[in-house]
C-alpha cells in the first residue's frame, strides 16, 4: 500500500495537560472522542481527508465555511450527523512564515463545536477560538501538535 500524500497538514491547539501526555493529545483529540458518536467520528474523518487532499485555497462550501467574530476572521469545517447535529470545528490557514514546512499548507484546529439553530456548543466556542488564535500568533506554533486521526482508514 502507497502512502497518501496529503496537500494540507491538520495541526491541533494544546493545552497544559495535552503536554504532558501522549504525543497525539490536544484538544480536538479531547473533543473527537468525548464529544462525537462513532458515525459523526467516521464523518469528521471522511471530511478531513476530503480537504486535506485539496489546497486551501480551494476549501469552501459545503465543507468549510468562514467565520467572523470579535474582528477576526477563521473557517469552520462543516458536517452534520444524522440526528442533524451540525458540528463546526473552528481554525485558520497557518501562515506560511509560521509552518513548518514552508511548501505545505496547515489548517489549525482550535477548538470544536456543534451549532443548532444559530446556538453554539459550547457557549462560549466562539470566544474561545478567537482567544486561541490570538494567543498562536503571540506565542508561535508551542502550543501546536498535529492531528492525525482522520489519517487512519
Amino acid at each position: 500500500m502507497s502512502k497518501v500524500i496529503y496537500k494540507v497538514r491538520i495541526l491541533q491547539y494544546t493545552i497544559a495537560k495535552h503536554l504532558v501526555a501522549d504525543e497525539e493529545a490536544g484538544t480536538i483529540t479531547d473533543w473527537y472522542e468525548d464529544e462525537l458518536s462513532g458515525a459523526a467520528q467516521a464523518e469528521f474523518d471522511r471530511v478531513l481527508r476530503s480537504l486535506s487532499n485539496l489546497p486551501l485555497v480551494d476549501w469552501d462550501r459545503p465543507l468549510y465555511g468562514i467565520v467572523h467574530h470579535q474582528g477576526e476572521t477563521f473557517g469552520e469545517i462543516r458536517f452534520d450527523e444524522k440526528s442533524r447535529k451540525q458540528y463546526r470545528p473552528m481554525g485558520f490557514p497557518m501562515p506560511k512564515q509560521w509552518r513548518a514546512d514552508p511548501d505545505l499548507e496547515e489548517f489549525v484546529i482550535v477548538v470544536g463545536a456543534s451549532k443548532k439553530m444559530k446556538i453554539w456548543t459550547p457557549r462560549s466556542a466562539l470566544d474561545a477560538a478567537v482567544k486561541r488564535i490570538r494567543d498562536i500568533r503571540k506565542n508561535g506554533r508551542s502550543n501546536l501538535r498535529e492531528y492525525t486521526s482522520h489519517l487512519s482508514i
